[in-house]
């Protein structure tokens, strides 16, 4: 019936795929108000969070920390709680009767329940260049190469809330930093950098570079610029990351999965929450559906 992995197949109440701040926070929710076994699989070090640098002071995170730093902590507590996690990838999902089958390269798992909680992911792809010298100069990640780069000239294009999250991250290790910013407007009160070296309305990005980055030229406010620089970070805005899902559950043309009112999808005992249901991707999105998935675990509508 199942195509067998190396390891052996596991039977278990709750699945929960995505190990960022959704699923993380899902999981815990899960095992707070039911008594079901709860697996947590993915990898907290993938998520958007992880690599978005310092995460701005509110209600739901009690003091700016960085994302690794709250990630880490917060995997950490998952297993004092009792919830199982790999940090296996999930690469299918196939509903099985009443049940769902997770596969992942080296283990399969079979639960009552599914909760996707993948989040978004940047599809940087299309910049020309970025393929071609990714880790050469090009990173999609400001908090894990920063150190890279404390005496280089760098740039950060982006246009979302965790692209700036990243580029206070960036501005505490590396003195010379432009931002490339993709839309018409941006507040700059708030950010530790002279005008000069921001750039409005960026648009037709490319990068260059023989064997390293040494130049990037684009269009902002209707004039070519060119600026010689030693590395480049691309933190543009994520799309949901539901690519593996979109054969079996109804998605909305930009690949947000979608839900009801009670997080349920198309397919049966298949739920979703987070950045990869929603248009609006930021950390005080993804905790606001968490409220609303707490009250309907703890009220038992759901699970």
């Amino acid at each position: 019936m199942f195509n067998m992995p190396n390891g052996e197949l596991i039977h278990t109440d709750v699945v929960v795929i995505g190990a960022g701040i959704a699923g993380i926070n899902v999981a815990k929710i899960i095992k707070e108000f039911t008594e079901k076994e709860v697996w947590l699989l993915g990898s907290p070090y993938e998520s958007q969070v992880a690599k978005a640098g310092y995460i701005v002071d509110s209600d739901d995170v009690s003091s700016q920390k960085v994302g690794q730093q709250l990630i880490k902590e917060m995997f950490e507590e998952t297993k004092g709680l009792g919830i199982k996690t790999k940090t296996s990838l999930v690469t299918e999902i196939e509903p099985q009767g009443e049940k769902v089958l997770s596969k992942t390269k080296f283990q399969d798992f079979i639960s009552d329940y599914i909760i996707i909680a993948t989040g978004a992911k940047q599809m940087n792809s299309l910049i020309p260049g970025f393929d071609d010298l990714l880790h050469q100069g090009v990173s999609d990640c400001a908090v894990c190469d920063a150190n890279l780069y404390k005496n280089k000239k760098v740039a950060l294009f982006g246009n979302h809330e965790y692209s700036l999250q990243s580029l206070k991250f960036l501005l505490n290790v590396v003195p010379d930093v432009y931002l490339l910013w993709e839309g018409e407007n941006l507040s700059t009160t708030e950010l530790p950098l002279d005008k000069s070296k921001i750039y409005l309305g960026v648009k037709n990005l490319r990068i260059f570079g023989n064997e390293v980055v040494e130049e990037v030229k684009f269009e902002s406010n209707k004039e070519q610029h060119s600026l010689k620089i030693n590395g480049l970070f691309v933190e543009s805005k994520p799309r949901s990351n539901s690519t593996i899902f979109q054969n079996l559950l109804e998605v909305t043309e930009n690949g947000e999965i979608v839900t009801d009112q009670y997080f349920r999808t198309s397919a049966k005992n298949i739920y979703a929450i987070g950045d990869v249901t929603s248009k609006e991707k930021s950390v005080a999105s993804v905790f606001n559906q968490l409220k609303s998935f707490k009250n309907l675990v703890k009220s038992k509508t759901i699970l």
